[in-house]
């Protein structure tokens, strides 16, 4: 996601250099001292860390005991029939640890508050691939029985799926639902959007999550 008046490019994800072996010094980018942090997508210069997450903080990860409440935190927001299936998927799901990460356009002389866009990105490991495999179909099939429509298709990557409400046109209220499997993860985003470009750069920023877990190496 960028600024509404320049061009979409996926270049910079990976311009930067090989991540210090203490978090401390890039916090910018985010965490990334354990295993699961590393797999979220790392704050570019054109993006700075966004919104609590449920209460959470903006860059956190959680297991054990907090893992379910933790991830239906993760869901307000969502509308109302969308959240009560997720909520019963969690449920079932298994989840052995969950990484999450927000993030907001960072565009020049805009305060906070007025960007255009903001996302929620969580990374959650299951048991095996067959359980992400089997949460990703649950996702998507909540996604297309409530409201709203299908969002641009991502290239490179047919499992993913992704999904946009319009829930206030007048005041371009837009939400973006994004999900993917990938090997024993789901990836989720979930992203607010107030122009069409802003609808485009939230489906890229998920792009560039799941480039990021296809080869990690290439965006830290």
């Amino acid at each position: 996601m960028a600024s509404a008046d320049r061009k979409t490019s996926t270049e910079r994800w990976g311009e930067q250099d090989e991540p210090s072996k203490d978090p401390a010094e890039r916090a910018w980018e985010g965490r990334h001292d354990t295993e699961l942090s590393g797999l979220l997508l790392p704050v570019d210069e054109d993006h700075r860390l966004g919104p609590d997450i449920g209460g959470y903080g903006n860059d956190v990860e959680i297991s054990d005991a907090e893992l379910v409440a933790a991830a239906k935190q993760s869901l307000r927001g969502l509308p109302q029939a969308l959240r009560r299936n997720l909520e019963k998927q969690i449920d079932r799901s298994g989840l052995e640890g969950i990484a999450m990460r927000s993030y907001t356009e960072n565009a020049l002389g805009v305060a906070y508050e007025d960007s255009e866009a903001h996302a929620a990105i969580r990374v959650e490991s299951l048991k095996d691939r067959a359980a992400a495999e089997r949460e990703h179909r649950l996702v998507v099939k909540s996604l297309r029985a409530g409201e709203g429509k299908p969002a641009p298709k991502i290239k490179g990557h047919p499992q993913a799926y992704c999904h946009r409400v319009d829930l206030d046109m007048e005041y371009g209220h837009r939400q973006v639902l994004c999900s993917a499997p990938r090997g024993k993860y789901l990836v989720i985003l979930a992203g607010e959007a107030s122009t069409e470009d802003a609808v485009g750069r939230a489906v890229e920023l998920f792009a560039n999550q799941l480039d990021h877990l296809d080869a990690p190496g290439k965006y830290i």
